[in-house]
């Protein structure tokens, strides 16, 4: 695992270390801010069974080479599990293409309910143990993950995102992150919506890195271009001579929602050499923030710093 996940995908592989399981970091490269993949290289060995990463940063919004992970896990005949919850709501997933053994994001973050999803390779899923009782079959996949019965209400709740991400491809109010064909089916509405989201995000992310790129004083933490094929619109940095918490608590007072601190990603905050508590300044913008809301943003940073 990284040292850029959030301490969701870092506890529970730790906790492992009780029944003897050994883990490792892979450390981001300092001067990049990236993930090395030589440096993955040389943490594979013969004992490596799997490896996990994130694949976008909720701190850097950096999208991670994920199939070229793959490729190289694969190598070493171990696993691939992917955090998708920061890429999830920017762009569309294709497994397959991925190669990614396992691939888990939180449902909210793609406009659904407060649920999760799991994918796995079948042969894997057929191999894990059951977490229902004895009755339910190996085979009988998802039911056997349930530990009782299947949440409905959550579990139907998520038909309404592809009725939402259908409506994104149909619906035309003049915006560049609208269209106006209508979807052949689910794939193709998928594909097309979130190709618009990744454009309209380009847009906001370009506003304000342009606008962030200007300030001598200011150091933006991640990927300091809007090229959707290399980050997603998380934008965070720090500014020389303000605390994090006052640039917020100012920016609040003026109707704009940005927040600041670890993000639960403190490990990673640590190896920047970040005050913890304090973090970076985080902007999360997403295909339903408009030109307006970014501008009233950087006006009011402009009179701060």
């Amino acid at each position: 695992m990284s040292n850029s996940e959030h301490e969701s995908n870092i506890a529970p592989w730790l906790d492992l270390a009780r029944v003897g399981v050994e883990t490792r970091f892979w450390n981001i490269d300092p001067d990049s801010r990236e993930l090395s993949l030589d440096a993955l290289s040389s943490l594979m060995g013969p004992r490596t069974r799997l490896v996990s990463v994130t694949h976008v940063s909720n701190i850097f919004g950096t999208i991670n080479p994920i199939r070229e992970i793959a490729d190289i896990v694969h190598q070493h005949d171990a696993l691939l599990c992917v955090d998708g919850v920061a890429f999830a709501p920017h762009r569309a997933i294709d497994v397959r293409a991925l190669d990614a053994d396992f691939y888990v994001f939180s449902c909210y973050k793609t406009f659904g309910p407060h649920h999760a999803l799991l994918y796995g390779k079948l042969p894997l899923l057929r191999d894990l143990p059951s977490q229902n009782h004895a009755l339910v079959a190996n085979d009988n996949i998802p039911y056997k993950f349930q530990p009782g019965n299947v949440n409905y209400e959550l579990s139907y709740g998520m038909t309404g995102v592809m009725d939402y991400l259908r409506q994104l491809t149909t619906h035309d109010d003049g915006n560049s992150n609208v269209g106006s064909d209508t979807a052949v089916d689910d794939r193709a509405a998928v594909h097309k919506a979130f190709d618009m989201i990744a454009e309209h995000e380009e847009m906001l992310g370009t506003h304000l890195l342009d606008f962030l790129r200007d300030k001598p004083n200011t150091h933006i933490i991640g990927w300091d271009s809007a090229d959707p094929a290399r980050r997603v619109s998380i934008i965070s940095f720090t500014v020389d001579g303000f605390g994090n918490s006052d640039i917020v608590r100012t920016v609040d007072e003026h109707g704009v929602g940005i927040r600041f601190g670890h993000f639960y990603s403190a490990r990673l905050i640590e190896a920047l050499g970040l005050i913890r508590d304090e973090g970076v300044v985080r902007v999360s913008m997403a295909h339903y923030n408009t030109v307006d809301e970014v501008m009233r943003l950087t006006e009011t940073l402009d009179r701060l710093f």
